[in-house]
């Protein structure tokens, strides 16, 4: 996946973003200009993981990482998975 997504619900109304992201929270590259530009136009961002067990933490520091998601004010989810927060 990429930002376009993202662009479209963030440009459509759309007043809230559940990202189901990839191990402790980590998203491809590719979608991190989707999530900053939805950040930057105030929406909420969640970030949960798609793993059955564990929780949502900032440990890596690559781009899409859950630690640039942080810095960017998205909120994580804890161990909720995305079904929880919708």
């Amino acid at each position: 996946m990429d930002a376009e997504f993202i662009k479209f619900a963030t440009d459509n109304g759309y007043k809230g973003i559940v990202i189901e992201a990839m191990g402790r929270g980590n998203i491809p590259p590719q979608m991190y200009q989707g999530v900053k530009y939805a950040r930057e136009k105030n929406i909420p961002v969640v970030i949960v993981s798609r793993c059955h067990s564990g929780r949502v933490f900032d440990s890596y520091g690559y781009l899409g990482s859950g630690r640039d998601l942080r810095n960017i004010g998205c909120i994580f989810g804890g161990d909720l998975p995305g079904q929880k927060l919708e």
